[in-house]
């Protein structure tokens, strides 16, 4: 974050508003994308937890930090947002000049994109009841038969594994998609697309009871964010899961 002031000698050329010290300034965030932010200020500067706001908000929730200006007026901060979403950060102070009167200094970033960190999968079931036995081979316990429906949850996360609330929650809804791949050894090829959908978001988990593969055999799944672009960022894979199936 950089002070800056028009030179009192070339008012066309910048100038430390702000150097050599350490000063408060005020701190918080607008959600652009979804266009409410989760509760729990959930965006940390320089490890210190700043406001938000919604994106609608005339004005902004902020919280003071101090933050170490050098010679050049510039003090570096660093930022770590535990939820997801295309965000704003907002920044504001007052300086007092030598000799001047007080005044005030604001500016904001660009907008910018978190991604989530990664998505988990659990809760395989075979309609609802059977548990995932996550059979090695073909002497493995039975599963679900093929194209039959079975349940899975999954959770968008950030770093640490906690769960990123905001995800699915954007003005054109993201989601998630399945990628199968089959277990080696097993001497089988085919290797159809998982059917079914994941219903809504909340609280960055969704559920979804109606999944089926078509094939036998055993699979892993991964997990991705649905159409391979999270708010045009790029796409985020979570770890395959273990073994489902057998499938017969």
């Amino acid at each position: 974050l950089r002070a800056l002031q028009a030179s009192t000698s070339n008012p066309a050329v910048c100038t430390p508003a702000i150097a050599g010290k350490t000063v408060a300034v005020n701190l918080g965030y607008a959600c652009n994308d979804p266009t409410t932010c989760s509760s729990g200020n959930r965006l940390t500067v320089n490890s210190t937890a700043v406001a938000g706001s919604p994106n609608s908000s005339p004005t902004q929730n902020s919280t003071p930090v101090n933050l170490n200006f050098d010679a050049n007026g510039s003090a570096p901060i660093t930022l770590n947002y535990a939820d997801v979403g295309r965000i704003t950060l907002y920044a504001s102070t007052t300086v007092t000049p030598p000799g001047g009167a007080a005044a005030s200094l604001r500016g904001n970033s660009n907008a910018f994109v978190v991604k989530p960190f990664s998505f988990v999968l659990g809760g395989v079931q075979c309609q609802g009841a059977t548990a995932n036995p996550g059979a090695a081979d073909a002497q493995g316990g039975k599963f679900c038969p093929a194209g039959e429906d079975f349940s899975l949850t999954v959770t968008a996360v950030a770093s640490g594994g906690v769960a990123t609330p905001n995800y699915g929650r954007e003005v054109m809804a993201e989601s998630v998609r399945l990628l199968p791949t089959l277990v080696g050894g097993l001497g089988l090829a085919a290797n159809p697309a998982v059917a079914g959908n994941f219903g809504a978001f909340s609280n960055g988990v969704a559920s979804g009871n109606a999944f089926s593969w078509g094939e036998v055999g055993i699979i892993t799944l991964q997990p991705g964010v649905g159409d391979s672009d999270y708010l045009g960022a790029g796409d985020v894979l979570g770890a395959a899961s273990g073994n489902i199936g057998r499938f017969y």
